[in-house]
């Protein structure tokens, strides 16, 4: 199994440390972020077909994803594609999609015609080149029914020993629902995972994680210990919602020039949340 060792992935460098976007180099590998990329590599590298991953929001699964990607990078025999939101108009519209992700070379005009290509490029992929597609789709509760359907006809194409095309999907909790009702659908996930919101400790881990990753102060020289309490009562230990508050409050203290965030600071910034979005 290829190493989560992080000091492989990251390097410590001077950049904000609650940027929002899902930047790999600032992830915290909790235990659980550790078991979910486990069981995705794991997953793919055995060519078991199909997995998923859910979570609620901010839980941190488009970074999951990013940093699954960045496991294979250097594996030529992988070819990753993503798809971001998949959004689309009817099953027609996500065949072409995938054919131009995947680079392939058709003239089809119909479901039928885009099927078959997919089925020809996978066989040939996956027999005569030895190479395994890979999909990731992030934001997988907006997957509609007919797409779901194509997913699962895409799994059916397989070897005597493997699946022919992997698929990763990241999506939130709604998405279980969703299988629940489409039981051949269901038969298809060989491997999944639940995310869930940190706990009191894995918060201040996460927060501690991001400033030494960034090149900056210890923990307790940027927040107090009230103010931390503050952070993970109002984001209820989700990642994202904290790293939120810690960016505006981190901004705030540089132009306020104050020597450390404190509860005073994080209401001030609480609330002009609160504002803004009412």
């Amino acid at each position: 199994m290829y190493s989560l060792n992080e000091n492989t992935l990251m390097q410590t460098s001077k950049k904000n440390p609650f940027s929002m976007s899902p930047d790999p180099q600032l992830f915290y590998f909790s235990a659980q972020h550790v078991a979910c990329l486990q069981t995705l590599e794991s997953a793919i590298r055995l060519r078991s077909g199909l997995s998923v991953v859910l979570g609620d929001v901010g839980t941190g699964k488009t970074t999951v994803g990013r940093i699954l990607m960045r496991l294979f990078q250097d594996k030529p025999d992988y070819m990753f594609r993503l798809i971001l939101d998949p959004q689309f108009v009817d099953e027609l519209e996500f065949l072409a999609h995938l054919s131009r992700l995947f680079d392939i070379k058709t003239k089809a005009n119909s479901v039928l015609e885009y099927k078959e290509a997919l089925q020809s490029f996978l066989y040939f992929k996956g027999v005569n080149e030895k190479k395994i597609p890979v999909l990731i789709i992030d934001e997988g509760q907006k997957i509609n029914e007919p797409m779901m359907e194509i997913i699962r006809g895409l799994l059916n194409y397989e070897t005597n020993e493997s699946k022919l095309i992997q698929v990763v999907i990241f999506a939130q909790l709604e998405f279980a629902d969703r299988i629940r009702l489409m039981p051949n659908f269901m038969d298809r996930i060989s491997a999944a995972y639940v995310l869930q919101a940190f706990d009191e400790q894995e918060l201040y881990h996460m927060i501690g994680h991001r400033l030494r990753r960034s090149g900056y102060e210890d923990l307790y020289h940027v927040f107090t210990k009230s103010a931390l309490k503050q952070i993970y009562e109002y984001s209820h230990g989700f990642p994202r919602k904290a790293i939120n508050l810690c960016h505006q409050a981190y901004l705030a203290k540089i132009s306020e020039q104050l020597g450390i965030i404190d509860e005073d600071l994080l209401t001030r910034n609480i609330r002009r949340k609160e504002v803004s979005h009412v």
